[in-house]
């Protein structure tokens, strides 16, 4: 009994301790569960985060390294001809880093792969976890409820061990009541009954008690087989930083070789940027011959600054002023009236060495190509140097960009590398740029104008002046200094260049070169003016600018040009002498006709035209007028001699309108001479002019006409031809002159009072130049005045005159000065004086007279 009861008393330790155990179990169960969930959440957050950062900054790395590559790439394939030795080290740079790249990509490749591979571990992980957290939340509910019974049970192992106790002093009791009971012999069926069931019942309770041990047995392996995994997993993350780390190290050496590279090449970059690969000279204006491409070849490649010396009668020079002795004619000098009235100012000038066109770029301007077309120009000096390296006293300017179009076609295009320079000659400079042009040279070649009838090629001055040039000054090349990361560069142009001051000619210098020829501008000028205050007017239309030598390469008396001459010519006048019979007379005139009335019977009388071919007239018993025409008197006195007494009258009546087509002669004023082989041929048909052939002239025009009428008006037209001749002589050339730019176009204004040129606005251009384009004698200053003003009945007006004086008129202007603003009143003749003084301090002045319509 005492055995049975000791095991009672086992059975109901075991059940406390089992239920201690399981609720020690409960509590430890939800302590890992929650810890294994905080990390497993922790390292599945933190790896993911990593793995994405790691990925996208790798990704980032080889993108900036590819794109950088290929940038790099580019900018090397351009530096492969100027930096040929770099090439080979940059490309095996850049083969290393493509070399690296692959690597990295490879990484990555092996990077993401391993990242796919443990984002589907921590996937089956987290699927496992999940497993188990519910077999554990499972568990955990039956453990709730085998603790909720094994509270019970305890509760009732309690009060069975209580009931024990009782019972088992009841037992010792029973056993004494037994004993007396055997003794008494009483029935103990119910008691065992009950003690089998007590026994029954703990026995159950021994059942499930083994059942929650091998339940948490398995919990324990469960839970080590999780640690081994978790403890996997930190191995493969430790493992992965490790690569990650290693990665980034050498994402950072990538980055630095290629901020080195980037660095190179900057250098390289900047280098190619300023590097100039050659400088080639497209040409050089200058005021003494332009720009010009001759038929020759010969390219104006000369840059000169005009320099004065005044070698003057005086030696010294004012201008504007009245004195006579600086002016080339001295009757046509400012009188003291016109100055009082214009209130000029006499200004001195130096006597010697003193530049007076303008100040930047008073030498000419240089164009320049500059290649390759988009080298950066900022910060390139330029300087003309000989072969010795000693520089020019002429100084370059800085490079701009040039809108000019040369005569062979350099045009700047989006960006062709065409520029311009001015080029610039300090005063205190000029002796060491002076050359010296023998004038004599250009007087040999023009003293075949003396030998009238011979052809001359007016290229042979220029060109006489242009070969002194080259054949005296020194050749300059352009030296080009640019500066990189090696230091300073130089590039030079090909030695073609020549940097000079010039001492032009002057108004005066071909004064003994002078041929006048009968009847002489100063004689035409004064006839003209004198028959054209009796008889009419005459008016000059629009001539083209480059139409300044009046070329003439056919008559028409009819259906008359845009661009024409026109002399409207209206008058009739005899001169009459009485005959005797078998008399000679000499007749001199001032080219005007001559009538002879002479009686004389009816008869025939034989003798000659105008134009001594023989013709027969029938003479009735009167008196018969007879006309020696102006034409038969031009060599000289001639003789008439009349057979009979008789009176020969021809009525002179002639209104024609006599036109005489201009040409284009000169290109542009501003010292181009594009149309060189129209102005030779125009000195040719001048010298022509001057041989006094008549017949010549007479051939050109319409020899049809045999009545003397016609005759009459064809003897008119030479005169005209003759004018247009002599106002375009050689040595008028050199001499400046005047046009007009309006709405209709350019004309040559008139010099001649009493046929002013006519124009239709009240606002115009006048352009003063010279008749070559002041190509020969350039003016130093130039002065434009309105000196008078006539109402239409001839009143002079001083008003009106003072009120054109605006503007740029009644001002001393620099030489280079090409147009100046007129503004003139509706119904006024205006008087306008042009005064210039060339660079030798000799003043020409001319009067033109406009009116305005």
């Amino acid at each position: 009994m005492k055995k049975k009861f000791g095991k009672l008393i086992m059975a109901v330790s075991v059940i406390c301790a089992v239920g201690m155990f399981f609720s020690s179990c409960n509590d430890y169960v939800a302590d890992v569960n929650a810890e294994l969930k905080g990390q497993i959440a922790d390292l599945n957050a933190g790896l993911t985060q990593d793995l994405t950062s790691l990925e996208s900054a790798l990704q980032a790395a080889i993108t900036e390294c590819k794109t950088q590559c290929d940038a790099e790439r580019a900018k090397l394939d351009q530096a492969i001809k100027a930096n040929a030795s770099n090439i080979t080290d940059l490309l095996n740079r850049v083969a290393t880093l493509e070399t690296k790249v692959a690597t990295l990509e490879t990484a990555l490749g092996t990077l993401q792969t391993a990242v796919s591979k443990n984002t589907t571990d921590i996937a089956d992980l987290l699927t496992k976890y999940q497993a188990q957290a519910t077999a554990l939340t499972a568990l955990e509910q039956k453990v709730n409820g085998m603790n909720t019974k094994l509270t019970a049970t305890i509760a009732e192992a309690t009060a069975a061990m209580v009931l024990a106790t009782a019972n088992a002093t009841k037992i010792s009791n029973l056993e004494a009541e037994i004993a007396k009971i055997k003794s008494c012999s009483c029935d103990l069926t119910d008691l065992e009954k009950k003690v089998a069931d007590n026994k029954a019942s703990i026995d159950s309770l021994a059942g499930v008690t083994s059942a929650i041990e091998t339940q948490v047995e398995n919990i324990y392996d469960s839970l080590e087989v999780h640690a081994e995994k978790i403890e996997n997993l930190e191995a493969a993350d430790k493992l992965l930083q490790a690569q990650i780390d290693s990665l980034a190290d050498e994402v950072t050496l990538l980055k630095d070789a290629v901020e080195e590279l980037s660095g190179r090449l900057d250098i390289v970059e900047n280098r190619l940027n300023k590097r100039i690969s050659s400088v080639v000279v497209n040409g050089a204006y200058n005021p003494v011959v332009g720009y010009f491409n001759l038929p020759t070849g010969m390219r104006s490649n000369i840059l000169a600054a005009y320099y004065n010396v005044i070698s003057s009668p005086a030696n010294e020079l004012k201008f504007p002023t009245v004195r006579t002795s600086n002016y080339v004619d001295p009757t046509a000098a400012f009188t003291d009236a016109e100055a009082a009235f214009l209130g000029f100012a006499e200004t001195s000038y130096g006597a010697k060495n003193d530049i007076l066109v303008g100040t930047e770029g008073n030498a000419g301007t240089l164009y320049l190509t500059i290649n390759p077309n988009d080298v950066d120009t900022t910060g390139i000096k330029l300087a003309l140097k000989n072969s010795l390296g000693e520089e020019s006293a002429v100084v370059l300017g800085p490079l701009v960009k040039s809108e000019k179009k040369l005569n062979f076609g350099y045009t700047r295009a989006a960006n062709n590398g065409f520029y311009e320079v001015a080029a610039t000659l300090d005063p205190a400079n000029i002796e060491k740029a002076q050359i010296r042009v023998e004038v004599e040279d250009l007087k040999n070649v023009l003293s075949d104008f003396k030998s009238i009838g011979n052809g001359v090629n007016l290229s042979n001055a220029i060109g006489t002046l242009y070969n002194a040039v080259n054949d005296i000054a020194d050749a300059y090349a352009v030296e080009a200094t640019y500066i990189d990361s090696l230091g300073e560069h130089q590039v030079y142009s090909d030695y073609a260049l020549a940097a000079v001051a010039v001492k032009p000619l002057s108004y005066n210098s071909l004064a003994d070169l002078n041929v006048e020829s009968f009847p002489g501008i100063d004689r035409v000028s004064s006839l003209m003016n004198r028959v054209f205050d009796r008889i009419g007017t005459i008016s000059i239309p629009d001539l083209g600018l480059d139409n300044l030598s009046g070329k003439l390469d056919s008559i028409s008396f009819a259906g008359v040009i845009g661009d024409s001459i026109r002399f409207n010519v209206a008058f009739t006048e005899n001169i009459t002498k009485n005959i005797p019979f078998h008399q000679v007379i000499e007749v001199p005139v001032p080219l005007k006709d001559v009538n002879l009335s002479i009686p004389v019977p009816s008869q025939t009388v034989t003798t000659t035209d105008v134009l001594g071919n023989p013709i027969s007239i029938d003479i009735p018993g009167t008196t018969i007028t007879h006309t020696i025409p102006a034409s038969s008197l031009m060599s000289g006195t001639p003789t008439v001699t009349i057979d009979t007494t008789f009176t020969i009258s021809i009525d002179i009546d002639i209104n024609r309108t006599i036109a005489i087509p201009s040409e284009e002669v000169l290109g542009n004023l501003g010292g181009t001479l594009d149309n060189v082989d129209d102005l030779l041929k125009d000195v040719n048909a001048m010298l022509k002019d001057f041989t006094g052939k008549i017949e010549d002239v007479e051939n050109k025009v319409n020899d049809a006409l045999v009545k003397v009428e016609n005759k009459l008006n064809e003897y008119l037209d030479k005169i005209n031809n003759k004018l247009c001749s002599l106002l375009n002589s050689i040595n008028s050339k050199l001499q400046p002159t005047m046009l007009v730019s309006t709405t209709d176009g350019f004309a040559q204004l008139s010099s001649i009072k009493a046929a002013p040129s006519q124009i239709n606005a009240t606002s115009a251009v006048l352009v003063p130049t010279s008749y070559t384009g002041e190509v020969l004698a350039p003016a130093m200053k130039k002065y434009v005045a309105v000196t008078a003003a006539f109402d239409r009945h001839g009143n002079s007006v001083e008003s009106v005159a003072r009120a054109a004086n605006t503007g740029d008129l009644n001002t001393v202007l620099d030489g280079q000065t090409r147009a100046i603003s007129f503004n003139g009143q509706s119904g006024y003749t205006y008087e306008i004086t042009y005064s210039a003084v060339d660079f030798s301090g000799y003043i020409s002045n001319t009067k033109y007279y406009v009116q305005v319509k």
